[in-house]
């Protein structure tokens, strides 16, 4: 029963996600972990100590652009495709390669058709969304990247201005040093005399 349980679950699940436009499990999680990039840029910006109206503003770009990407809770997948499928038939045809017939029954039969790389349906404007925040991840990483260089260069000139001011100060102290073990000590001088006159 569990195994029945298993495999029914399994065959609901990849019937909607063809029906929402991923014919393929793999290429919907190669979409899935693309877009998981946009967690990491997002904590390494949170991580910058940036004032709150600041990082709201440094995050607004990236967070509509997974907007753009992504489909409203009601879909059971929460991405949206490049690739456009009219309909459910048409999905199942593409994903077995043939248009519906007791063939698909058969294991180890290959499946789909036409190009990959020039797929025959295509969502002009989800593809245009992937592209975008592709890009914006290039733009974010970018400028992590120089302000991570440009706060490491102005930690070295911090401490390069440390040390020279400790050694200055170790300088004056050590240039001191002789004129304080030259001087006669005033209060045991004054004190001899006083045992003198007595």
């Amino acid at each position: 029963a569990f195994f029945l349980y298993l495999v029914m679950s399994t065959l609901v699940q990849s019937l909607r996600e063809i029906r929402c436009g991923w014919p393929s499990q793999v290429c919907l999680q190669k979409f899935t972990s693309a877009a998981e990039h946009g967690e990491d840029i997002e904590a390494a910006i949170k991580a910058q100590g940036l004032q709150a109206a600041q990082e709201m503003a440094a995050l607004h770009p990236l967070l509509s652009g997974l907007d753009e990407v992504s489909l409203p809770p009601q879909f059971p997948v929460s991405l949206r495709s490049p690739f456009y499928l009219p309909g459910m038939v048409t999905g199942l045809t593409l994903v077995f390669g043939e248009k519906p017939s007791l063939l698909w029954l058969l294991p180890l039969r290959k499946g789909g058709y036409g190009d990959p790389l020039n797929p025959l349906f295509c969502d002009a404007s989800a593809c245009s969304a992937w592209c975008s925040l592709a890009g914006k991840f290039r733009e974010y990483r970018a400028a992590l990247s120089l302000r991570i260089s440009l706060l490491q260069k102005q930690q070295e000139n911090r401490d390069k201005r440390i040390c020279e001011m400790l050694s200055d100060a170790e300088a004056v102290i050590a240039s001191l040093t002789p004129v304080a073990e030259a001087e006669p000590s005033t209060p045991h001088a004054h004190s001899t005399n006083t045992e003198c006159r007595v």
